[in-house]
């Protein structure tokens, strides 16, 4: 059963990022397919695990989302979408739970097969996203992007982290997040989120390292870390500033500093200025809280142009202005609500069970930072290294791991029902813990 399980745990990472139809994956249709038919056996088992609030939620995001979209009158592709989005969020919980159930040590296989999955999609089932930034779908401008070497290269030396954290040497689980926020930095202008990202997952594991001792003192004192955390942002803020404006980055970099800038320096100011998007979708929200505007919401009430004309500078302005007259002459339409942010776009989308969903993402991840982090210590760098990364793309990023939270929320309460003895480990990983902690 093992070895089987072992192999579907391959297959669900190795189809994850593999697009077929609709932007969904294989293994995202597999999922819609297979939790139906695990739903009412699961249902106890997530009882006692303590995933059923979790369950709860992804069906109440389900629920807003339709009522969303009732309520807007959305079109017919805008109803697809949505009710596959949000009904693969509920699937995954089914059968995350089964999988990490039945075979925890297994979900190395996940991330083994999500590394494959990585570098083969761009030649077989090439992802919208990096099409996009490409600016086409030929291969070699997708391959020669500096965004495209910082996603595989992140894939290729942290899947041994993820996959066998006790088992890696911590030198190695230490350095190789140093060097990848070090060449995120140096070689894409846009790098400096994924840089923050990898220099926090250092940081953590040289705090939590390999033994639960560790673990649990960083757990005692998660708030400390997070101030600290915070200190360090703004001094590397500073230290980017000086790298920036004295060409150490590159002219690239120094040009998109001076644009995002130009209506201040605060990190605030950057913030706006390199992730606008993520703010614009509070306009649209203030005017349907409840409800929100439905899934993939169209800026009919020109809530674009109002961000700029209180936050914006004046050539982003100008760009906006003739764009919007080029979309009226060759009659492209309305764009869609900006909203480049996991919890502005699923509040945007799916009304107030949006922004529900998301706080009680955010309090699982705190509460398994300060009391569960050390139950599972294979987890660690999966669970608790990942979390400066998470952060950003849950505030500034948009939502496409419909697959990936689920299981990483899944494995937080699993941790959790692992220390409060309703969950019992397999042996197998008990004594992985055991032979750690002798070291």
């Amino acid at each position: 059963m093992t070895k089987k399980l072992s192999i579907l745990w391959f297959l669900l990472g190795l189809g994850s990022q593999l697009q077929v139809v609709f932007s969904l994956s294989i293994s995202e249709v597999l999922v819609s397919i297979v939790a139906p038919f695990l739903l009412v056996s699961e249902i106890p088992h997530m009882r006692r695990s303590g995933v059923m609030p979790f369950f709860r939620m992804s069906v109440l995001l389900f629920c807003g989302c339709v009522a969303s979209l009732v309520a807007n009158h959305a079109e017919f592709y805008q109803v697809i979408r949505g009710v596959s989005i949000t009904g693969i969020i509920v699937c995954a919980v089914i059968v995350g739970h089964h999988m990490l159930r039945k075979d925890p040590d297994g979900v190395k296989w996940y991330f083994i097969g999500l590394m494959v999955s990585g570098f083969i999609c761009i030649f077989v089932f090439q992802r919208v996203g990096e099409v996009a930034m490409s600016g086409g779908t030929d291969v070699d401008l997708i391959v020669s992007g500096p965004l495209f070497w910082i996603q595989r290269l992140g894939l290729l030396l942290t899947t041994p982290i993820l996959a066998f954290y006790l088992k890696m040497p911590l030198a190695y689980s230490v350095a190789a997040p140093l060097f990848l926020g070090f060449f995120s930095i140096l070689t894409s202008s846009s790098g400096r989120a994924a840089s923050l990202a990898f220099f926090g997952s250092a940081a953590l594991v040289l705090t939590g390292r390999k033994k639960r001792r560790s673990m649990v003192a960083l757990g005692r004192h998660i708030v400390l870390f997070l101030l600290v955390a915070i200190v360090a942002v703004f001094v590397l803020k500073v230290a980017y500033q000086w790298a920036v404006l004295n060409n150490h980055l590159g002219e690239a970099a120094r040009e998109k500093y001076e644009r995002q800038t130009a209506a201040g320096s605060s990190i605030i100011k950057l913030l706006i200025g390199g992730r606008a998007d993520a703010f614009v979708g509070l306009l649209a929200i203030a005017d349907a809280p409840i409800l929100g505007k439905g899934y993939w919401a169209l800026d009919r009430e020109g809530y674009y142009e109002e961000f700029l004309m209180r936050y914006g500078i004046e050539e982003d302005y100008i760009q906006y202005s003739r764009d919007r007259e080029w979309r009226m002459k060759v009659g492209a339409g309305y764009r869609l609500i900006k909203c480049h942010s996991h919890i502005t776009s699923f509040w945007l989308w799916y009304g107030l069970p949006g922004l529900l969903f998301w706080i009680y993402v955010l309090y699982v991840i705190f509460r398994y930072l300060k009391s569960d982090v050390a139950a599972i210590p294979q987890w660690f760098y999966w669970l608790a290294a990942t979390v400066p990364g998470l952060m950003w793309h849950i505030f500034f990023s948009p939502f496409n791991n419909r697959i990936g939270l689920p299981l990483y929320v899944i494995g937080m309460l699993m941790a959790r029902a692992v220390r409060l003895g309703k969950y019992q480990l397999p042996w197998k990983m008990i004594q992985e813990i055991e032979e750690a902690e002798r070291k």
